[in-house]
C-alpha cells in the first residue's frame, strides 16, 4: 500500500512538513516538484487568509468528513 507525505529535500535529508511516517525502513517512490524551491520555500499558510469565504454557519470536522465522503473533493 502506498501512503504520501511532504517533505522538502535539503543536502541529503527530508524535512518532513507535516507527521512524519512511523517506518525504520522502506522502500520509496521520489516525486520531485519542478517549480523553484525558494518560491515555494518562502510562501506562508497566512497568504490564505481570506482565499475563500467565511461559511454562513459553523462546521465541525465530523461534518466535514462526512461531505467529502458523500460528495468527494469538488473543484
Amino acid at each position: 500500500m502506498l501512503k504520501s507525505y511532504e517533505a522538502f529535500y535539503d543536502n541529503g535529508k527530508l524535512k518532513w512538513l507535516g507527521i512524519p511516517p512511523h517506518i525504520k525502513k522502506a522502500k520509496v517512490i521520489v516525486v520531485v516538484e519542478e517549480e523553484e524551491f525558494e518560491a515555494a520555500h518562502d510562501q506562508s499558510i497566512k497568504q490564505l487568509k481570506g482565499m475563500a469565504p467565511k461559511p454562513a454557519h459553523a462546521v465541525s470536522l465530523e461534518d466535514m468528513d462526512k461531505a467529502i465522503q458523500n460528495e468527494g473533493a469538488k473543484r
